[in-house]
């Protein structure tokens, strides 16, 4: 009889709102805390912390797979890249 169990688990910082992956990439965001977090799925760990502006929803973008598009609350549009974060992708 086949069952389905947990591989791995990843800890999340806080309540995300929205989540993503592309690639080897799984990000999170939260309005509670307005943060950005980026994993590594390979290495099954987080290598990223950013502060964002009131985030509401993360996706990333399909062409460029290591960039990401967040909306915040106020409906203003950012990219973020999460190969280096604290840059904005422009």
């Amino acid at each position: 009889m086949d069952q389905l169990k947990v591989q791995h688990e990843i800890p999340a910082t806080a309540p995300f709102t929205s989540l993503d992956v592309c690639g080897n990439y799984l990000v999170t965001c939260s309005d509670l805390n307005q943060l950005l977090v980026i994993y590594d799925l390979r290495q099954m760990k987080q290598t990223s912390v950013t502060q964002l502006y009131l985030p509401k929803h993360i996706k990333f973008l399909s062409r460029f797979t290591t960039k990401c598009c967040y909306v915040t609350r106020t409906g203003q549009f950012a990219l973020v890249d999460v190969i280096n974060p604290n840059t904005n992708a422009k």
